[in-house]
Order: structure tokens, then sequence, then C-alpha cells
């Protein structure tokens, strides 16, 4: 990627990219897991054979992301634009109000929507899971979580949605409190 590349991630922003052994949070592996259980043999579970009932455990803290495709080039530096379907009830209390309905690229501040374009943008081109562990400090402010990107996909194959499911830390509150995700 080339410097200024929306998509690379911040020098604020450290986003490693953990095997499902290394992701820490319960809630998160169950996901996986979860997610995992509904593929079929050489293809990706649909959004539909995602239920509510089924994500009760971690319901309140994942996100339906719809991926919508354009041309690359002037003045698009990005293949993907996301929008955000569906918002769970924990991550709108903790800082995320009004996130349902608006795109992954009016995310706040820049590190940290740098951080959340490379997570989805991977899970598209891949056509794959992936999962993070993050850690932001901007403005003496400081943001740590783990997050898995699980990709679905209506004909098993083209990802046209993200599953995403998040798990943070109490030191988080003060940076959502200075820096909602979408403002005003």
């Amino acid at each position: 990627m080339q410097d200024g590349d929306p998509l690379d991630a911040s020098r604020e922003g450290v986003a490693r990219r953990l095997g499902k052994a290394e992701i820490s949070r319960e809630n998160l592996r169950r996901l996986v897991d979860h997610w995992e259980s509904l593929q079929t043999p050489g293809g990706l579970p649909s959004r539909q054979d995602v239920l509510p009932e089924n994500l009760r455990f971690i319901l309140p803290q994942v996100m339906l992301v719809d991926v919508h495709r354009r041309p690359v080039g002037p003045p698009v530096p990005a293949e993907y634009s996301f929008r955000f379907r569906l918002v769970g009830t924990r991550i709108e209390e903790t800082g995320h109000p009004r996130l349902q309905g608006h795109w992954a690229h009016e995310l706040s501040p820049l590190p940290y929507r740098r951080l959340v374009l490379q997570a989805y943008s991977e899970a598209v081109r891949e056509a794959a899971p992936n999962f993070y562990r993050l850690a932001l400090d901007h403005a003496k402010q400081k943001l740590r979580y783990e997050r898995v990107t699980l990709p679905l996909a209506d004909d098993g194959k083209t990802v046209d949605t993200l599953l995403v499911g998040t798990d943070w830390d109490a030191v988080n509150d003060e940076f959502f409190r200075t820096y909602p995700a979408i403002g005003g």
C-alpha cells in the first residue's frame, strides 16, 4: 500500500491479525464456531443462515454490514463501501449511537476508520474471516478491542454482507465519549 492509502493502518493504531486460537474473548470464539457451523463445503454462509435466536450470547455486540462494490479509480480510492445495516445494542450504547444506516468511511477518528476499513476489505477480498486485536492511541485516548469479521454470501461465493462481532476493554469508554463513531 502507498502512504496515504485509506486502507493503510495508521501509525497511531496497531491491528494485530490473530489466528482463531488466539482470540481471547470466549463470546467471539463462539461466534466464529457458529459461523463455521453454517458453512457448506466450498461455500460461505448467507445472511439468511444467521438467525438472531442462535446469537443470543453475543447479539448486543454484533453488526451486519452491507458490502457495496464500486469501480476503482479517481476520485474513488477503494473498491468497496460498507454500510451498517444492523448494530447491536451494546455497541450503540457504548459509543456508536446512530451508527445504523451510516457508512464505514464516515467513522471517526481517521485512524480508527482505517483499521475498520482494512479488516472489512480483507474479509471481502479473501472471502474469508479475519480476527484482530486492536490497540489505538489517539490524542491521549485509548481504544482496545478484539473484532471478528465473518463474510456472508447469498450465492455462497461473492461476499455481500459481513457479520462483525466485537468485544472491548473498559478503557474504551472515554475514547468513545471523546470520539463518537459518527458525529452529531
